[in-house]
């Protein structure tokens, strides 16, 4: 199984290029693009041919995005004019993944609030995905709906809008972390294993969202590296890890290196289960 890691593992804005160097140099060869995950920022044309210079220069494959469902442009807010600015993200997002040749949007669908009824939030995402569906064919795009864990987690909503739409170009990234803290998250990835188009892997203690190395928590690692041998999923086994306090006292370059043995340690795991198989 091959493996990644997240561009973005000291800051989610700015210059990505020492990140990227970064990676390079500790041995990625594949990334998953986090920069901007969260925020309102449009990648202007100039901007994506430069990374894709960067990223060729570097010989690292960019196989997922994770893209933005925005804050004020909000894909699936109520407010229709911030949803439609939320699909216009989306879709820079889209034409940005296929032109750094990659295959999987990943993003986050949850309530608006508390008081957001979960019916009209599904309601309110498959009217944006079928906005969408027309950018996705064109460009060969899914887009993969993350587990979460705020708002009490997002299952009860996944299971909604996954059960209401029937299309090839729809999946979820399985986050592992948000999984464990959340609970019975192999179970989930038991109901959508056939679904599984990108993997988030990193480590907490169950309570906190701390995004650390493998083998530092309380993950059960065999269960959940047999859970993905047994699902359909054939991508690569992506890190999604942070250089914080607490995560990792020692400079970048051995932070990198733990992350490269760690994240080899975990795909040969997968390998192991899937030749038992």
């Amino acid at each position: 199984m091959q493996i990644a890691m997240n561009n973005d593992y000291v800051r989610q804005d700015g210059d990505p290029l020492p990140e990227l160097q970064g990676l390079a140099a500790a041995g990625f060869t594949r990334t998953q693009w986090i920069h901007h995950w969260g925020d309102d920022f449009i990648y202007h044309d100039s901007e994506i041919d430069q990374i894709a210079r960067w990223l060729d220069e570097l010989n690292l494959t960019m196989d997922d995005l994770h893209a933005s469902s925005g804050r004020e442009k909000q894909w699936t807010s109520p407010k229709p004019w911030a949803q439609q600015a939320g699909i216009e993200l989306v879709r820079n997002r889209i034409r940005m993944t296929r032109r750094l040749e990659g295959h999987t949007i990943v993003m986050h669908l949850q309530r608006d609030s508390e008081t957001d009824v979960l019916d009209a939030c599904a309601e309110r995402f498959a009217r944006t995905f079928d906005a969408l569906l027309g950018d996705l064919e064109r460009y060969d795009i899914r887009i993969a709906l993350e587990n979460l864990f705020s708002l009490g987690g997002n299952k009860p909503l996944l299971d909604r809008v996954l059960g209401m739409i029937d299309s090839p170009r729809l999946g979820i990234c399985y986050d592992l972390g948000h999984g464990h803290m959340i609970g019975d998250g192999f179970e989930f990835v038991r109901r959508y294993g056939d679904r599984l188009f990108s993997l988030h892997v990193h480590e907490n203690d169950g309570v906190k969202d701390q995004h650390a190395l493998p083998f530092t928590g309380k993950l059960d690692w065999e269960q959940a590296t047999k859970l993905i041998a047994q699902s359909s999923y054939n991508g690569p086994l992506t890190l999604e890890v942070g250089k914080r306090p607490g995560n990792w006292e020692g400079d970048e370059t051995s932070f990198l290196a733990a992350a490269f043995e760690r994240a080899t340690k975990v795909a040969s795991m997968v390998d192991a289960h899937r030749t038992a198989l």
